[in-house]
């Protein structure tokens, strides 16, 4: 089983994806099918199929310990990490109760 960082699958499977309409590239990642997912900043994977979200990090937020917090403030706060300034965040279309992710710390196995 072969891995790369999401980011390198979507430049190598999803053409022009950040150009094109969300719909679409969603479309076409459901077309590529279900995937292992593992975590750059966590142990732990999921098997499900792939999907983006136009959101900024910095822009979407949620209830966290009773206090509304970024993405990006999040993954800062709970593993140190500083999360790119982009577009677009990941959630499994089978569990979107799993959360989302920014790109940068999620692995594709084929």
């Amino acid at each position: 089983m072969s891995s790369s960082s999401l980011l390198s699958y979507l430049f190598d499977h999803v053409e022009a994806w950040k150009t094109q309409p969300i719909a679409l590239v969603n479309a076409r990642l459901s077309a590529l099918g279900s995937r292992d997912v593992t975590f750059v900043h966590r142990r732990g994977h999921i098997k499900g199929t792939v999907q983006l979200l136009n959101r900024n990090p910095y822009d979407a937020v949620f209830l966290h310990e009773g206090q509304w917090i970024s993405v990006k403030d999040y993954f800062y706060v709970r593993y140190g990490r500083i999360i790119d300034d982009r577009c677009f965040l990941l959630f499994i279309k089978e569990r979107p109760d799993y959360g989302l992710f920014p790109l940068e710390l999620v692995d594709i196995h084929d």
